[in-house]
């Protein structure tokens, strides 16, 4: 098989690109600010991976609303992508909701939204802090009145973990 050298090139010239603004946010404290956003949401430049829970929770039949607030620590800091920087993800686990309901979620950094979304839609949220740093997550379940009825409201099951860059 072939690779089309100018394909090649400018995969690496991307890929070097995003590197770059990765750690120039990660030198200037704004990882939580990389260029690459769909609406509010924060998306990594490069593929992700949720490991190693430090938050779970489930909403639905279990609760109606969940909050967890984290310090961030020199563990999370070593376990994470490295350097001074910890950064986290969020992701539904399983989703059992019945479909006239949301599962919303916000992620803050020291009290500042950087991430929101759907669990129930299959949305991750990302957010990133160093030592001493507080990351709060809160997921609320939403009506979204569209005429559907159901006789158990059911769960969507979450997890929050440490990002795996992955390359």
């Amino acid at each position: 098989m072939s690779i089309n050298k100018r394909y090649l090139t400018v995969c690496v010239i991307f890929f070097s690109f995003t590197i770059s603004m990765a750690v120039l946010a990660a030198d200037k404290g704004e990882l939580n600010k990389l260029p690459n956003t769909r609406g509010d949401r924060v998306v990594p430049p490069l593929p992700i991976e949720c490991q190693s829970t430090v938050v779970k929770g489930c909403v639905g039949e279990c609760s109606s609303s969940f909050s967890a607030t984290h310090v961030v620590t020199k563990k999370d800091v070593k376990s994470s992508i490295g350097s001074d920087i910890a950064a986290f993800c969020l992701q539904p686990v399983e989703n059992s909701l019945c479909p006239n309901t949301d599962a919303l979620f916000a992620l803050s950094h020291n009290g500042q939204v950087v991430s929101k979304g759907d669990l129930t839609d299959g949305d991750k949220g990302f957010v990133a802090g160093r030592v001493g740093d507080v990351i709060t997550l809160d997921v609320n379940l939403v009506s979204n009145s569209n005429d559907i009825a159901c006789i158990r409201l059911g769960e969507t099951y979450f997890n929050m973990g440490y990002i795996n860059w992955t390359f």
